[in-house]
């Protein structure tokens, strides 16, 4: 019985390695172009208000991020809304963590992030 568990865990182990190894990253290079080049925008409600993401993108890459949110609070979201974009910039995704103790801006940038890049995809 033991047996019959290992090999079944094995056999999920390595299709779930194989499924990760032949995933390409959306983000990735991968020469027939993952974006359609052009700015893209897009908001989701933060701690304080509307956050707002504008990212660049080229065919095969992220250029440029930005983020406003007039509205978060001074020294706590506004650090996520100054740390990120450079952050999803060197990731080239929006797939990153947030900034500790400003959680909810974090997320609402990252969402906001993310919904712009799937509107270049």
């Amino acid at each position: 019985m033991k047996i019959k568990q290992v090999v079944g865990l094995i056999t999920i182990l390595c299709v779930s390695l194989f499924s990760a190894c032949n995933s390409v990253s959306p983000t990735a290079d991968t020469g027939s172009g993952a974006f359609t080049a052009g700015t893209y925008t897009a908001s989701e409600k933060g701690f304080g208000g509307d956050v707002v993401v504008t990212v660049e993108v080229s065919k095969n890459k992220i250029l440029k991020v930005s983020a406003t949110g007039d509205s978060e609070t001074a020294g706590v979201g506004s650090k996520a809304i100054e740390l990120l974009p450079a952050e999803i910039l060197k990731a080239q995704s929006a797939d990153i963590d947030g900034v500790s103790g400003a959680t909810f801006s974090s997320n609402a940038l990252l969402s906001a992030a993310k919904a712009a890049l799937n509107k270049a995809r």
